[in-house]
């Protein structure tokens, strides 16, 4: 089915007020066009949201480069989007007049939207394909159980989501799991648990998940260094950075994690990676800023990096080896259908920053962490991969492990990972829990302060008494 949508408005720019920040109107306007490509593309195929509800700016990714204002993403009288759906999946091609501006691409293979250059032809088609992921069954559910605050859950919840509260039009999704049972659960106006979530950083869990997979089947070591031919040369001290270095993102390599100036690190993974980049080519020749192992950086960069030497360990070939090795080994035993992860045009896994997921989905990994790898008797992730996982990078940076937060919503005892946007995954052992809580934050300075969503989380963990060792 094709759909074309004509839209005009007046189109505010303005960006966040952090350092460093630009203004949308300041992207050159290539980059533009394609972040608008791949954002309606996943929002309609892989979020799978009407295409009115993407065109007019509500799109998780299209808000990452906005304010909360949520401007719509066509922005002149004569632009258009041309929405196609296909046997093998779809396309989404962006038009100003004839001109195509930008196009994205949509496979059914569980990898996503990627760009592609206007000038590769897409064969127009009106067969009906179906929905790339299916919907997972639900994971048992049962009452807060006796000396668990469920009075102060709910007060959390209906806060978080109400339409007057901190959070109004921001909250998506929150579930709440005691004792492996979805205690709470709540989802905000338009959503459900049949969407899927960008969830920005959070993607960073792959990295950890794929590396015990590898290390479970003998294929990782996680001391041993990577050893990339493009760090081989005499002298190059980049030859020495181990996995577990670049795991817990000590690897020493040059980065700024700054996503909104043109030509920065950050901007070139995210915009140029949304868009046409080769993200892999683009990391391989970054220099040490640092002696490997010494200093630590969150980096989204290194975790792309790593994203890309994981993936070659999988096996040859683009995105088919990679994405069937994660759903046999790791999706189909804990019952997982609504993830889809992504790829930049070159074929690089980007588990950097991209991945779209089932907020309970999202819980399962959640547990299998919560239970050292464990998922209903059947082992998934090496034994102790867990307690490695949770291990400090360095001694004076205690809150990061391996691809994992150590501390969550400012709450010891609990690990996971917070995504822009404020969507955090929470794992507590000692209470039991794991929480998911996802959101559409991005305005860093505006009403909502972007600390909201974090001390409705820790609200929510205080609920559950710590009973010890689990």
């Amino acid at each position: 089915m094709r759909r074309s949508v004509l839209l005009s408005s007046l189109f505010v720019l303005l960006a966040p007020a952090v350092a460093g920040a630009m203004e949308l109107g300041k992207m050159a306007p290539a980059d533009l066009a394609r972040l608008k490509a791949r954002t309606i593309c996943s929002c309609v195929f892989v979020q799978r949201m009407s295409v009115d509800q993407c065109s007019d700016g509500r799109s998780a990714i299209w808000r990452y480069a906005s304010t909360d204002a949520a401007p719509p993403l066509l922005t002149a009288p004569n632009q258009r989007l041309d929405v196609t759906r296909t046997h093998d999946g779809g396309w989404v091609r962006l038009l100003q007049g004839e001109q195509v501006l930008a196009q994205s691409r949509y496979l059914l293979d569980g990898g996503g939207c990627v760009t592609q250059e206007p000038s590769q032809a897409q064969a127009s088609s009106t067969v009906s394909a179906p929905a790339a992921v299916t919907d997972s069954q639900p994971l048992p559910r049962a009452a807060a159980p006796a000396g668990v605050d469920a009075k102060a859950i709910d007060a959390a919840l209906n806060e978080g989501f109400s339409a007057t509260g901190p959070l109004a039009g921001f909250a998506r999704a929150a579930v709440v799991i005691h004792g492996d049972r979805v205690v709470a659960d709540r989802y905000g106006a338009g959503y459900s648990a049949h969407n899927l979530y960008y969830v920005g950083s959070i993607a960073k869990t792959q990295n950890n998940l794929l590396a015990g997979l590898l290390v479970r089947d003998g294929k990782l070591r996680v001391k041993d260094a990577v050893n990339l031919p493009e760090w081989r040369k005499s002298g190059d001290a980049r030859s020495k950075i181990t996995y577990d270095q670049l795991l817990k993102m000590v690897s020493g390599i040059q980065w700024d994690e700054q996503f909104w100036a043109p030509s920065e690190p950050g901007y070139e993974v995210f915009f140029g990676g949304a868009g046409s980049m080769d993200e892999m080519r683009y990391m391989l020749p970054r220099p040490l800023e640092a002696q490997p192992g010494t200093h630590y950086e969150y980096s989204t960069g290194s975790a792309t990096l790593l994203g890309g030497v994981l993936q070659a360990k999988v096996g040859a070939g683009a995105r088919e080896p990679l994405l069937s090795y994660l759903n046999k080994q790791l999706l189909e035993p804990i019952g997982a259908r609504q993830f889809v992860t992504e790829f930049d045009p070159a074929g690089t896994w980007t588990p950097g920053h991209s991945l779209f997921i089932g907020a309970e989905d999202l819980a399962r990994i959640g547990l299998l962490l919560r239970h050292d790898g464990v998922w209903n008797g059947q082992r998934v992730l090496p034994e102790g991969w867990v307690a490695y996982s949770t291990q400090p990078a360095l001694p004076a940076e205690p809150d990061y492990g391996a691809q994992l937060m150590l501390k969550m919503a400012g709450v010891s005892g609990c690990f996971g990972h917070h995504g822009v946007g404020s969507n955090f995954l929470v794992v507590c052992p000692k209470r039991d829990l794991v929480v998911v809580w996802l959101n559409s934050v991005f305005n860093f300075t505006g009403v909502v302060g972007f600390d909201a969503p974090g001390k409705l989380v820790a609200r929510v963990i205080s609920a559950f008494p710590e009973r010890g060792a689990q």
